[in-house]
């Protein structure tokens, strides 16, 4: 009876280790799991902060460049102003300028609209192209097309041939 108590308290001690060991197990099982979790969470977070810095960088380093896009584009109420600087490209450079076909294409609520107008200056050669070359650098988003170049045959007084340059000219309009 002795060996049986003895064999009976073995098993117990057995089981009792065997229970012990199971718990212990599925507890540290549930902790590397649980940590694994919130470490992926705390390297996403790691990961979002990044990108955060990142972005806040590159609108920082863009803010000269964000700010000069508006001058890129005439402002819906301006277009006078850029028919003015069309025509103020004649005293400029010494030709005679005729705007005609003028367009504008509102916004209507949306973002971009536009301006369009077909230019044509007389004058000397060097004159002519001086317009031409400005029109192209005008501080807008401006856009040169049907370019045509030819002598009239006219002479002027100081038996210098007429040359005549004519273009459309379109430029992008903002909504305020």
């Amino acid at each position: 009876m002795k060996n049986t108590n003895l064999l009976i308290i073995s098993i117990l001690i057995t089981l009792g280790v065997y229970g012990a060991y199971a718990y212990t197990y599925s507890f540290i099982q549930k902790s590397v799991s649980e940590a694994l979790v919130a470490r992926t969470r705390v390297v996403t977070e790691q990961s979002y902060k990044t990108q955060e810095q990142d972005m806040r960088g590159i609108y920082e380093a863009t803010a000269d460049d964000r700010a000069r896009i508006e001058s890129l584009f005439i402002a819906e109420g301006d277009t006078v102003a850029f028919i003015e600087t069309l025509e103020s490209l004649g005293t400029q450079t010494g030709s005679d300028i005729t705007l005609s076909s003028i367009e504008s294409v509102p916004t209507g609520g949306g973002v971009l609209g536009s301006i369009r107008a077909r230019v044509e200056a007389r004058g000397s050669w060097s004159a002519v192209m001086k317009t031409l070359m400005l029109a192209e650098a005008l501080p807008y988003k401006v856009s040169v097309s049907k370019v045509r170049i030819d002598n009239s045959g006219s002479v002027d007084k100081s038996a210098r041939r007429e040359w005549r340059v004519s273009f459309d000219i379109g430029a992008a309009l903002a909504a305020k």
